[in-house]
């Protein structure tokens, strides 16, 4: 629950800097407007994209890459243990808090304007 928090948040963050909250000369935000527009009008097309493709053995592909180090695989604990330090940090926990307060402040909003009407 925490990480989806956590990633609804970041989410949400990048697609405001994106819009770039009303500045028209912000390439980004450009580039989103009229992608959004393509897709909404059904002209995305990938014709400007071009795939390259280079058959080879399977073999050159294991000996394209230099070998890891060790057994050469990341097991999902170590992973896991540094996502949940990550998670239990002051500074995510702040975050996470200042979410919750500011939702609750939202409900109340919203519940206060629809009681009034």
């Amino acid at each position: 629950m925490l990480l989806f928090l956590i990633a609804g948040a970041a989410s949400i963050s990048l697609v405001l800097y994106l819009l770039g909250f009303g500045r028209k000369d912000l390439q980004a935000r450009q580039m989103l407007e009229s992608s959004v527009s393509d897709w909404r009008n059904d002209d995305l097309s990938l014709d400007s994209f071009e795939v390259k493709v280079k058959e080879t053995r399977i073999d050159d592909v294991f000996t394209t890459f230099v070998e890891a180090d060790g057994d050469g695989y990341i097991n999902f604990e170590p992973i896991n243990d540094r996502v949940m330090e990550i998670a239990e940090s002051d500074r995510v926990q702040s975050i996470i808090e200042g979410s919750e307060k500011a939702i609750d402040k939202g409900r109340r909003v919203f519940a206060k304007s629809s009681s009034a009407e």
